[in-house]
């Protein structure tokens, strides 16, 4: 029974591991631009970069750019995997701390789980997936703080947050299923037209906000923040994208708080109760089973190529 290939899964445990480095966030470095000075270009930033990086890179290589076709998919699969979480989890800051959100978009898993068969069809998901994922979520939902929303603002800010993980779900399900309908060179030229995208998104939105008098601040980038964690992460995502499934890569919204939760144990070393130790079995058994179990289907076909294949984004 064919499992996932070494190099997919070594780059998505990085990819996990830059994910998990969120609180050292301010430790990178002076800020590219101060939080106070144009607030709305700083989520821009890192897709403005790996844009540039990417269509670079698919010039110096030659490799050809998708067809208008895949155009109007890519942009819609970059709103969707990088706008919409961005400027979501900027509404709701105010109504849901940071512990629930964590936890909310731990459901990305189970969502894709669910998707994946309609979304996806060239790739399949492990066997019982879905209960690999609802046993990972709970776990973090005993790990973190969760507080069940208690006002009017507070549901209705739920209520879009969940809706966002909804569709965050289905944006990454329809990228595995049009990546791999690609070469897979092709990740470079789809991350510089979705990165592209992106961009023009954030700064349009960053405009209308600036227009009605809203400010959703945004917490500053460091330098080397933007060099050696935003934009090598998104760059990872889309080199990750035809080779692996989407259930498998969403599995990165267990694993980079469970990383972030496990380094902090081991650098401060506080009691466990037994919740937390029941909590984080959970959410490290299912993400274990999401990475690593069998599958049968269309990705079990080309586990050689990807064995074989570079690194080439």
């Amino acid at each position: 029974m064919p499992r996932t290939s070494r190099a997919p899964l070594a780059v998505l445990l990085l990819l996990c591991l830059l994910g998990s480095l969120g609180p050292l966030r301010n430790e990178f470095g002076p800020a590219v631009v101060h939080p106070a000075v144009l607030p709305w270009l700083l989520p821009a930033w890192p897709f403005l970069l790996a844009a540039i990086l990417a269509a670079a890179f698919t010039v110096l290589r030659r490799i050809p750019w998708p067809s208008a076709r895949y155009f109007r998919s890519t942009i819609l699969i970059g709103i969707g995997l990088f706008v919409l979480p961005s400027l979501t989890l900027l509404c709701v800051k105010t109504w849901i701390d940071p512990f629930t959100q964590v936890t909310l978009l731990a459901l990305t898993p189970v969502f894709t789980v669910v998707f994946q068969p309609y979304l996806a069809p060239s790739s399949l998901a492990p066997r019982h997936a879905l209960a690999a994922a609802i046993a990972a979520a709970a776990g973090l939902q005993l790990v973190f703080p969760f507080q069940l929303p208690g006002t009017i603002a507070a549901f209705t800010a739920w209520l879009v947050l969940v809706l966002a993980i909804v569709a965050i779900a289905a944006a990454y399900c329809s990228a595995t299923h049009l990546a791999s309908q690609l070469p897979l060179s092709s990740a470079a030229p789809l991350a510089a037209i979705a990165c592209a995208a992106c961009t023009v998104a954030l700064l349009l939105a960053g405009v209308v906000e600036h227009a009605f008098g809203v400010t959703l601040a945004a917490p500053p980038i460091g330098v080397l923040w933007l060099v050696l964690v935003d934009t090598p992460s998104i760059l990872l995502l889309f080199w990750l994208l035809p080779r692996i499934s989407a259930s498998r890569i969403t599995a990165r919204f267990i694993l980079s708080p469970l990383f972030s939760t496990l380094a902090s144990i081991a650098l401060m070393r506080p009691s466990l109760t037994l919740r937390d130790g029941l909590g984080l079995t959970l959410a490290g058994a299912g993400s274990v089973w999401l990475l690593l179990a069998p599958v049968s289907g269309p990705e079990a076909t080309t586990s050689s190529l990807l064995l074989s294949d570079d690194l080439r984004l």
